[in-house]
């Protein structure tokens, strides 16, 4: 080994599958998800994405648009393209554990036990008896007649589109709707920066939070809630009892990408009877992204199947493609 170049770790959680020379692609894995999720749909676009599959980083953009408009052509196309893709995604993408690689799906099926204890904090501010929806724009906090002009005001500009308008309009209006103390949200990568969480807690909603542990992002967790009128539930190492809030920031915390399976596990215990919302907001560079929805997904998935009335949240990214109405390509 070269002076100063560390040995690299064996895989371990999730991770692309190794072809036969022991190489893990992660366009080979993109572009056969692709085929896969309209083969039974469109199988002369899956014949075509086959022969496209050698150049894929050239050619995989073209496709995504594809995919998007084959799918937007009927329900039926949109739920079979999704679940086609999503299945095989399920049984190719692997998981690792002591050397031994199995299958993602399969992963999930074996590995039943419990790892973590549940911590809990409770914030110490009253709910306020009013709620005054706020938007913040410019260094300022719109809200109220301010927040309605500015609302009109993108609209007309092309700045937003008409049923974003709608929609913030009634959320405006609505202020009984921002009391959210009787919901639980679970967050798959609480601390994002893009993500909820401090707006759910300040609204007095219960969080259940999944993050990586680490003590400087449970220290800011902790004291975010203590100060607001929500409560924070999140996986622990060993039982609460009377540790400190540093002792619970260094105990507090999962791996979703080595831990997916415990992490599902634990997440069917929290919480029994109460409708959940999981929201998969945590994000990693490049392929780890993969990796990484994957395991968010394999979680959410199994909880709707195994919870009722369990709703999906997501953070959708500009850099898609995306179905867009015609009023809006027109003032694009």
């Amino acid at each position: 080994m070269a002076k100063g170049k560390r040995e690299a770790r064996p895989p371990e959680g999730v991770e692309f599958p190794a072809d036969d020379t022991g190489r893990r692609s992660t366009l080979s894995l993109n572009s056969a998800a692709f085929q896969a999720s309209v083969a039974k749909v469109d199988s002369g676009m899956a014949s075509q994405i086959g022969q496209d599959a050698p150049k894929w980083r050239k050619k995989y953009s073209k496709y995504v648009v594809e995919n998007v408009k084959l799918s937007s052509r009927s329900p039926d196309n949109a739920l079979a393209i999704a679940n086609a893709g999503l299945d095989y995604l399920h049984d190719n993408m692997v998981f690792i554990r002591n050397e031994r690689s199995m299958p993602l799906r399969m992963a999930m099926h074996e590995f039943k036990s419990d790892s973590f204890a549940t911590g809990t904090i409770k914030g110490g501010a009253r709910l306020p008896k009013t709620h005054n929806y706020e938007v913040p724009y410019k260094n300022k906090m719109l809200s109220g007649d301010d927040l309605l002009v500015q609302i009109d005001r993108w609209v007309h500009q092309g700045v937003i589109e008409v049923s974003c308008g709608h929609a913030l309009n009634e959320v405006a209006r609505s202020s009984e709707w921002l009391d959210l103390s009787g919901l639980h949200f679970v967050m798959l990568g609480a601390s994002s920066a893009m993500g909820p969480f401090e707006f759910l807690v300040s609204h007095g909603a219960n969080v259940i939070a999944v993050d990586i542990d680490r003590p400087h992002i449970w220290k800011k967790l902790i004291s975010i809630t203590k100060s607001s009128p929500g409560s924070i539930t999140f996986p622990l190492k060993k039982p609460q009892g009377s540790q400190t809030e540093a002792e619970l920031a260094e105990n507090a915390g999962c791996n979703l990408l080595t831990q997916t399976p415990e992490i599902r596990n634990w997440l069917m215990t929290v919480h029994k009877g109460k409708q959940l919302v999981i929201g998969s907001y945590a994000y990693l560079d490049g392929a780890l992204f993969v990796k990484l929805s994957m395991a968010m997904d394999a979680i959410a998935k199994d909880l709707v199947e195994s919870r009722k009335n369990t709703a999906l949240a997501y953070l959708c990214t500009p850099t898609d493609c995306h179905i867009g109405t015609p009023a809006a390509s027109a003032v694009a």
